[in-house]
C-alpha cells in the first residue's frame, strides 16, 4: 500500500512559530512530528509515502529529506514523494491531487494529517478496511477512532460495530458522539476521487474538506468504517498539547511482523 501525508496546512494556531516553519516539522523529542508517521508508513512496509505541501515551503520538506534519507540509508529515496500544492485545496483537494498520477482508480491507500503523533497499528487497520469492504463493496474507506471526552478541536464520531453512523467536524451541538477522528484513515481512490468531483461540482472550487465533503456523506449512506485506537495519541496543533507531547510521548519504533 501507499501513503498520503496532508502537510500543506498554515498552522495558524502555532503563530508566530509557523511563520518561520512548516507545522508539521516542529519537534517533539528531537524529531518532526511528521516523522513519526513516515517511520510508522515505512515499517509498515508502505511502497511510497506522499507528501502533500504547501509549495511555498517546498525547501524545508526537502531538506528534512535530505537529512531523514542521510540517517535510513537503507530507504530507497523514491518511497519518499512530494507532491506541491500552488494554492489552498483543503484535506480532501490535497488528496486527490495526490491520487493522481500516484495511485490507480481501485487501490486503497492510507491518508493522514501530518501534525499528530498516533502509532496506529497499520496492520489491524488494514485487517478491519478489508474486512468492511468484503460486506460493503461501496465502502468509502474506514477511519481511526478513539473514544474522548473533548470534542471541539476533533471530528466527532458516533462509532459502533466497525460502522461510522455519524461524522460532525468539530462541533458539539446535538453530538452524542464518544468518538474522536484521529486523523487516520484507509481511503479506497476511486471513490474519493467521486466525492471529490461532486464537491467540485456543487462549489465550481478546488477547494474541499474530507471533514466536509468527504466523511459526513459517507457516513449518512453506511459507506464508512470505522477502527478503533486504545494506545497514544498526542496532536500538537496548539502549543498546550504540542507541550504535552513533548512532556509525555513514550516513543517505541514501530515494529510490524513480516506480512504473510
Amino acid at each position: 500500500m501507499k501513503a498520503v501525508i496532508i502537510a500543506g496546512g498554515e498552522g495558524t494556531r502555532l503563530r508566530p512559530l509557523t511563520y518561520e516553519m512548516p507545522k508539521p516539522l516542529i519537534p517533539v523529542q528531537g524529531k518532526p512530528v511528521m516523522q513519526y508517521l513516515v517511520d510508522n508508513f515505512l515499517a509498515y512496509g508502505c511502497e511510497k509515502v506522499i507528501l502533500v505541501i504547501n509549495a511555498k515551503q517546498e525547501n524545508f520538506f526537502r531538506n528534512w529529506g535530505l537529512v531523514y534519507l542521510h540517517h535510513h540509508k537503507d530507504i530507497d529515496p523514491k518511497r519518499l514523494h512530494l507532491v506541491l500544492e500552488t494554492e489552498p485545496l483543503g484535506t480532501l483537494g490535497a488528496i486527490a491531487k495526490a491520487i493522481k498520477g500516484n495511485l490507480e482508480p481501485y487501490e486503497p491507500f492510507f491518508a493522514t494529517n501530518a501534525d499528530e503523533i498516533k502509532p496506529v497499528n497499520l496492520n489491524e487497520l488494514k485487517h478491519a478496511h478489508l474486512k468492511a469492504k468484503e460486506k460493503n463493496e461501496k465502502l468509502v474507506g474506514t477511519i481511526t477512532v478513539k473514544e474522548m471526552t473533548e470534542k471541539e478541536t476533533y471530528g466527532n464520531v458516533e462509532y459502533q460495530g466497525g460502522e461510522v453512523k455519524c461524522f460532525l467536524e468539530k462541533r458539539t451541538e446535538n453530538s452524542q458522539a464518544k468518538f474522536a477522528s484521529l486523523g487516520l484513515y484507509i481511503l479506497e481512490a476511486k471513490r474519493v476521487l467521486e466525492y471529490y468531483s461532486e464537491a467540485q461540482s456543487n462549489t465550481g472550487k478546488n477547494f474541499s474538506m474530507i471533514e466536509n465533503d468527504l466523511f459526513p456523506k459517507a457516513a449518512e449512506k453506511g459507506n464508512l468504517g470505522g477502527f478503533e485506537h486504545k494506545g497514544d495519541f498526542y496532536p500538537t496543533d496548539d502549543f498546550a498539547k504540542w507541550e504535552k507531547a513533548i512532556l509525555e510521548y513514550k516513543h517505541t519504533d514501530p515494529h510490524y511482523p513480516k506480512q504473510p
